[in-house]
């Protein structure tokens, strides 16, 4: 009898809250890709650029990469690794296994606010590169200041509306999908 309601129980957690099976565990080489696929495109070559416009000189950038990474995997190595082979959980079951709601609320609003200004670092990276392409002067002020700005900045509202609430809108479609696809 015990079985048959331990057997009901699991069936209302979701996957993500539970231990990773051994057969789904991958090897080094999957780690290796990840590791690669998030910090080495991103960080390294979007803001390193911005260094170099700045007048770093090339064995700073290069002693402060290496410096960045080997830290990078010390810490996956020293510390996120033995927790999560560990426990096999994800990082926010985990979180949510050890300090609750309420902390597993603020560790994702925590992560909106670095991830928003990490993007709009990136951005405005981008956009410095992008002025050489089309001549457009440097930005010297804190605030846009140029007659093009005024006449695009209610186009680009318009524009960001529409696109936040398709984003928001696909977002929703989803969620209700995947828990009519759970029932």
């Amino acid at each position: 009898m015990s079985d048959n309601n331990s057997t009901h129980a699991l069936d209302n957690v979701s996957a993500e809250q539970l231990p990773i099976p051994d057969n789904k565990l991958h090897g080094w080489k999957h780690f290796l890709g990840l590791y690669a696929g998030e910090h080495v495109a991103a960080t390294e070559f979007v803001i390193g650029a911005t260094f170099v416009a700045l007048g770093a000189k090339t064995m700073d950038i290069l002693i402060g990469l290496l410096i960045g990474n080997i830290l990078a995997i010390l810490s996956w190595t020293l510390i996120t690794t033995p927790m999560a082979v560990q426990t096999r959980l994800s990082l926010y079951t985990y979180l949510h296994k050890i300090a609750g709601d309420s902390m597993t609320k603020l560790y994702n609003w925590a992560n909106v606010i670095i991830f928003t200004v990490i993007s709009a670092a990136m951005i405005t990276v981008s956009s410095t590169a992008v002025r050489f392409l089309f001549n457009i002067p440097a930005q010297l002020s804190w605030y846009p200041n140029s007659a093009a700005y005024d006449i695009n900045r209610e186009l680009f509202y318009r524009f960001a509306f529409i696109c936040t609430l398709v984003y928001f809108g696909a977002a929703y479609w989803a969620l209700r999908r995947k828990k009519a696809l759970l029932k």
